[in-house]
């Protein structure tokens, strides 16, 4: 439409000004992205493409998203990290602006950048999404924005068009596989439509960028033993199956199991067969996870009315073909999403599009009141700065998987990598997996602990207690000692087999409760809606005794023949029955409580979450664990157990108070490595409390953070020791006493 052109260069000016300006405050609001890990997979998988260790890799997922990870977490000096955190999630707020100006004006990308930036704001401080599920999906927005930016601009030539529309899918399949069918719809559209179509033979140059990128991802994946795929591995076929079950959220637990479907048989067929059968609850299961996602269990505040905008603006936008592109593939990404159980964090690339849509509806409201807006000549160039980033990490991704079969030829010394690089978890877990292999769980442990202490995660403390159990090198108390709260039931699954060896009373006390926890942690459902979830959730509890058994039967098979014996021996004493199913989530239902009754709905809700304190049988036992490691020289090839550690006990291992204690204890006594795990326990506890910390809490965590970097030191790690320096200094307030002194140890490092 047409539209005035500026009066004053003020006006030029002010309009040139405002994505910097949008940019800059989104950068002050931003909080500094430490590097904390609550999910290391994503971040192996990025090491494994860039080292090239194994002929082999996980295809979990294509490798944009794990290679920009790792290279991010592990790759980039400190000084850097901090700001290209904070870049990266500022994309989308630059991206929304500029297709919103190139869709309609300036007026509609102001309206879209702010509310990106809003919702970006809010996402950034949900402590319900891990920090890695969080920028794999501010990743898929970038590359969907970016998409929707590049629909929008116009090329002289309609070929050149077709190749960047190709790299630009190309991109986002690579983020994600689920735009794979948004594909052909496009295609169509671009055929059909009124003003300028493009008829499908000329759309050649889409599929000419496209296919390759495919075909070079299912051949390396052939190459490497996946067989050939087309997308990610075939994990996503699980919630196809859920979907047609009619559940409205997900679960943890095994989809092929709870649905009864045989290992031979495919999960997509089944699924097929499932909706047709009862078409009825497949599609009232939509409306009910719309019900989840907009008012259940909202991301973010406002998603209701963010919604509603949305709705108002399929009407008001109705007759505008530049808005069409993006009305269908935000309706695209809805349908996909919705005919599955949902999570809150699949659809933030949706709300960051309809945030753009929104923003052109507003604008055309305005304009019918206040007069026509005006167009923004830079949208172009600020779309191009935005994307540039996701473009050099796709093409960088893309050069390590075509590489990768000659990266990987041959035989790699694990053990000479590890050395050369000997701040990497993901290199110290695979040297530690090597020992595993070779029979030498003492070494392996070593190598563990060096992961353990670099991301004190729970995956990674349960290779390292695993490794020190199987060399009988530490403790029941000590192993019971690591335990820190949900989802860590194979700690305590190993402190129980162990005080069975001990012959310890205590065996008896928490191998039931350490059973009853794995039960209770390894099925769940993140929302029940009716009668058919609990019903779900009651077999999901069945299925997860029979797996929680398993695991027990898994930490049993690697020790020798007669400590295996004996051991089962001990365990057939202190729990009968131990190896039935049926007896123990008999047992669990009678402890935690059985979910017959819709009564039963609101304690059902959570159950991924709620604290171990809910099981009677582990009452007094889970209150304070210890907080001292072992050493690894204690064990290491050894096999022996290490003298016992001073015992620090604290009442809540959560307080950063008593973590902060804990740290100074520990490092009085000589235990370096214990104390730096303390103290980084500490910082990070300030800042999961859930509520902005006050000035003590920020001074605690400052003193936490210097600690860490002093205990780094002293253990020999320099890199390690140099970013978390420089993350104290950036960090802490403004009145810390030891700021000056930590700001000229930082300039002298430099």
């Amino acid at each position: 439409m047409p539209e005035p052109k500026e009066k004053t260069t003020a006006g030029h000016v002010l309009r040139a000004l405002f994505p910097a300006a949008l940019l800059a405050c989104l950068w002050l609001l931003t909080p500094e992205v430490r590097r904390t890990v609550t999910w290391p997979l994503p971040l192996d998988t990025g090491e494994g493409w860039l080292f090239a260790l194994t002929g082999t890799f996980d295809n979990y997922w294509l490798p944009l998203f794990p290679v920009t990870l790792a290279t991010l977490q592990y790759h980039l000096p400190a000084w850097l990290q901090a700001g290209a955190h904070k870049l990266l999630f500022m994309l989308p707020a630059a991206l929304a602006f500029s297709a919103g100006a190139l869709a309609h004006s300036f007026r509609a990308g102001a309206i879209s950048g702010l509310l990106s930036a809003g919702l970006g704001y809010f996402l950034l401080r949900d402590n319900r999404i891990d920090y890695e599920q969080n920028l794999e999906q501010l990743l898929i927005a970038v590359t969907m924005l970016t998409l929707a930016n590049g629909l929008l601009l116009k090329f002289r030539s309609r070929a050149a068009r077709g190749f960047f529309i190709g790299l630009l899918f190309a991109a986002a399949l690579y983020a994600k596989g689920v735009i794979a069918l948004f594909i052909p719809l496009l295609l169509l559209y671009e055929a059909r439509r009124k003003e300028d179509p493009v008829p499908l033979k000329a759309q050649w140059p889409v599929l000419a960028v496209v296919l390759p990128a495919l075909l070079v991802w299912g051949l390396v994946n052939l190459r490497a033993g996946n067989g050939f795929v087309l997308l990610e591995g075939g994990y996503r076929t699980a919630n196809i199956a859920l979907g047609a079950m009619g559940m409205v959220s997900t679960m943890e637990g095994d989809a092929r199991t709870l649905a009864g479907v045989a290992q031979d048989q495919s999960m997509v067929l089944w699924a097929a067969g499932e909706a047709l059968r009862h078409p009825l609850r497949y599609l009232l299961a939509v409306p009910q996870r719309l019900y989840y996602l907009l008012f259940a269990h909202p991301l973010v505040p406002g998603l209701g009315a963010l919604f509603a905008a949305w709705l108002f603006g399929l009407y008001r936008l109705r007759r505008m073909e530049a808005a069409r592109p993006l009305l269908l593939l935000i309706l695209y990404l809805f349908a996909i999403h919705l005919l599955m159980p949902v999570e809150g964090r699949y659809f933030v690339p949706v709300w960051f599009l309809v945030c753009v849509f929104t923003g052109i509806t507003l604008a055309e409201v305005l304009a019918g009141l206040a007069g026509a807006a005006a167009p923004f000549p830079g949208a172009r160039a600020v779309f191009f700065a935005a994307a540039a980033p996701l473009l050099a990490f796709f093409g960088f991704s893309f050069l390590l998987l075509v590489s990768y079969p000659v990266r990987s030829a041959g035989q790699r010394d694990i053990y000479a990598m590890q050395a050369a690089h000997p701040a990497s978890p993901w290199l110290n877990s695979q040297a530690g997996d090597a020992a595993m292999k070779e029979g030498n769980p003492g070494k392996a442990a070593g190598y563990y602990q060096k992961a353990f202490e670099r991301e004190g995660v729970r995956w990674r403390k349960l290779a390292y207690l695993n490794a020190l159990f199987q060399a009988g090198g530490i403790s029941g108390a000590g192993l019971q000692g690591y335990y820190t709260g949900p989802f860590e039931d194979d700690v305590l699954l190993l402190a129980a087999l162990r005080y069975a060896e001990e012959g310890s009373p205590a065996a008896a006390k928490l191998l039931p409760c350490a059973l009853q926890t794995c039960v209770k942690d390894s099925s769940g459902l993140r929302y029940v809606a009716g009668r058919t979830d609990i019903a779900l959730l009651k077999k999901l509890r069945s299925d997860g005794s029979a797996s929680c058994l398993a695991r027990l039967s898994r930490m049993l098979a690697p020790l020798n023949a007669k400590r295996r014996t004996a051991l089962m021996a001990k365990l057939d004493r202190v729990y009968p029955g131990l190896w039935r199913p049926e007896l123990l989530v008999a047992a669990f239902e009678k402890d935690f409580g059985d979910v017959e009754g819709l009564a039963a709905l609101k304690d059902t809700r959570g159950t991924l979450t709620s604290p171990q304190s809910g099981l009677k049988v582990c009452e007094g036992l889970l209150a304070a664990p210890a907080c001292a490691a072992p050493a690894v020289g204690a064990i290491a090839g050894q096999g022996k157990s290490p003298k016992t550690a001073t015992q620090v006990k604290p009442p809540a291992p959560s307080d950063p108070r008593t973590l902060m204690a804990s740290c100074s204890a520990l490092a009085a006594a000589g235990k370096k490595a214990a104390a730096l795990q303390a103290c980084q326990a500490a910082a990070a506890a300030v800042d999961s409390a859930g509520s902005e910390p006050g000035e003590k809490l920020l001074t605690l965590r400052a003193n936490a953070s210097f600690k860490s970097y002093k205990l780094l030191k002293d253990l020999g790690r320099p890199e390690e020791a140099a970013e978390t320096l420089f993350w104290t200094v950036n960090t802490a307030p403004p009145s810390w006493p030891s700021l000056p002194a930590a700001k000229t140890l930082l300039e002298k490092s430099k």
